[in-house]
């Protein structure tokens, strides 16, 4: 006598969670040019003010990284002299979130002509927390979806089958600000932070119980 087939239901849950954001991240940097390789000397000095501007804002150590730092060179034409470009990069870690805009402008305004504003993004420290509270909402939303075939199908849900999770689209990054220029000195950035969401979708498959 064959088998009966095993029969199951497959459904896709989709879960959101929202948190404000507690951190932002800025990316300062300063871009030196000239007609010699101490424009690398230059960079190096305006950096140093950015640091300096930053530690007066009681920003430690531990939340500045050095990112992109690169020479390159040129001569438009045999006849003009070579011209030269150094830029260099700081990551900043902000966690005082009213402070922040005035923190940065201070900041470009240490480098003066050289500065360099790559962006502000807005961050919370703990996302494991709102990706679990997404994943639970999608397992929830999931199980309702299941519960309601399997009643309409006359069954009753059995064990779990198969679980997989969808994270595309898992982070959607707060409102981000960019600049490839910075030079003039602002009185103070205005910034918004708005909320950070995570989305999880989970596909499950639950056998169904006569």
């Amino acid at each position: 006598m064959a088998e009966q087939a095993t029969s199951t239901v497959t459904v896709t849950g989709r879960g959101q969670a929202s948190g404000d954001p507690d951190v932002v991240i800025a990316r300062l940097g300063v871009d030196a040019v000239g007609e010699s390789v101490e424009v690398l000397a230059t960079a190096n000095a305006a950096l140093a003010d950015v640091r300096a501007a930053l530690a007066a804002d009681g920003i430690p150590d531990s939340d500045l990284r050095t990112a992109d730092m690169s020479l390159q060179s040129w001569k438009h034409r045999d006849s003009e002299p070579q011209q030269y470009q150094a830029r260099m990069g700081l990551t900043v870690t902000i966690r005082d979130l009213p402070a922040a805009g005035e923190v940065v402008a201070r900041a470009i305004r240490a480098a003066g002509r050289w500065a360099r504003l790559d962006g502000l993004e807005y961050a919370v420290r703990d996302r494991d927390a709102l990706v679990t509270a997404a994943r639970e909402a999608a397992w929830a939303d999931a199980r309702a979806a299941a519960e309601h075939y399997a009643r309409l199908a006359g069954c009753t849900l059995g064990a779990v089958a198969a679980v997989r999770e969808s994270t595309d689209g898992m982070h959607h990054p707060i409102r981000q600000f960019s600049s490839r220029s910075a030079a003039a000195e602002p009185a103070g950035l205005s910034l918004a932070p708005g909320s950070e969401n995570v989305d999880v979708a989970v596909v499950v498959e639950w056998v169904l119980e006569p």
